[in-house]
């Protein structure tokens, strides 16, 4: 299948995908779609629940909840041909164009990915693309553009839920979001995202994403739990998938905090100026790593708004702790201390 558009031809090779590829590279395409469509007879032969959506897909995405046959699916994930990859790369690999509700995104050895109007992923998978890194992909950023097209304002964040209301950790890579939603699972909270929060800012709520943590082995460690049992997120990652069996919300959650973290001693929770925070929300807005040519295509006015009222509608806060939180066992109740004394004040 083919899926055209109103934009124009590439010319040179600059997604990571061959323009004049030969015998066997193209024997290696036709095996890899093969192997993603996991022998499966249908277009769209698995159904999930992700985001407050049934999820129709031809591609396994073992991270979501299976749902069942009776409701009418909202999103479709198939496979198949796009024209044109887009022609404009960045260092890491990453392109992209947008046209009205047409957004396609694509990473170098992966794939590219083709998002419309908020019910459909098109993937055109990478000839030497794993089916784990193609769902990192798909569930990522993806994702992020379906619900984005939807009308979810959309944080680079994971939340869990926290005496009956959902409470979400902002910060970019490496900063410790899956880890302090790990921790305080672990301390009977349940999980509602991972990295990507969907938020709809008219209702002040978050909808459930699926029950996946991302961890580093280091935090598998302080929570006893064996890294090698796991499956790992990324080939080229030691990062590891803890796939929740328990404790995870499956409705959507009134929004009651937004926390930045940052380092610093001692634990606490600081109150920041709402100008601060206007720019640390757009700063973990999920939609900055789309690039210049997203953000041109916003409303910008209508943008701003948004997450201005965010900002009226949930307290938000800076959320500091050291940099030792794995090495310091009591680290983690003092965090969960502070969190729930800042929930009972004003």
């Amino acid at each position: 299948m083919r899926e055209r558009t109103d934009h124009y031809r590439p010319t040179g090779n600059t997604s990571g995908h061959a323009s004049g590829v030969g015998p066997a590279c193209e024997d290696l395409r036709r095996l890899q779609l093969d192997l993603i469509r996991d022998t499966v007879a249908s277009d769209c032969a698995y159904r999930y629940f992700a985001y407050g959506l049934i999820t129709e897909s031809a591609i396994a995405l073992p991270e979501l909840t299976v749902a069942g046959t009776i409701d009418c699916p909202a999103v479709r994930v198939r496979t198949g041909q796009i024209e044109p990859h887009p022609l404009v790369v960045d260092e890491a690999g990453r392109g992209f164009w947008i046209r009205g509700q047409r957004a396609c995104y694509s990473m170098r050895g992966v794939g590219t990915f083709l998002v419309t109007a908020g019910e459909e992923i098109l993937v055109d998978p990478h000839p030497t693309a794993s089916p784990e890194m193609l769902r990192v992909a798909i569930l990522g950023p993806a994702f992020a553009l379906l619900l984005h097209q939807r009308g979810r304002f959309i944080l680079h964040a994971s939340a869990v839920v926290i005496g009956g209301a959902a409470v979400a950790f902002m910060g970019g890579h490496g900063w410790g979001k899956s880890t302090m939603a790990a921790l305080l699972h672990a301390r009977g909270h349940t999980a509602i995202s991972d990295d990507l929060t969907a938020i709809d800012v008219d209702h002040g709520t978050v909808y459930p994403a699926f029950p996946q943590l991302k961890l580093w082995p280091d935090a598998l460690a302080s929570l006893s739990l064996p890294a090698g049992g796991l499956p790992q997120v990324h080939p080229d990652l030691p990062k590891r998938a803890l796939r929740l069996t328990a404790d995870f919300a499956p409705n959507a959650m009134p929004l009651q905090r937004l926390y930045v973290l940052g380092i610093g001693q001692p634990v606490a929770v600081m109150r920041q100026p709402p100008t601060r925070l206007l720019e640390e929300v757009m700063r973990h807005w999920y939609g900055v790593r789309f690039g210049r040519t997203f953000w041109n295509s916003l409303d910008l006015r209508r943008h701003f708004l948004e997450a201005a009222r965010l900002i009226r509608m949930t307290p938000t806060r800076r959320l500091q702790r050291p940099a030792t939180l794995l090495d310091d066992r009591a680290l983690p109740d003092a965090i969960e201390r502070e969190i729930l004394e800042d929930l009972e004040s004003p």
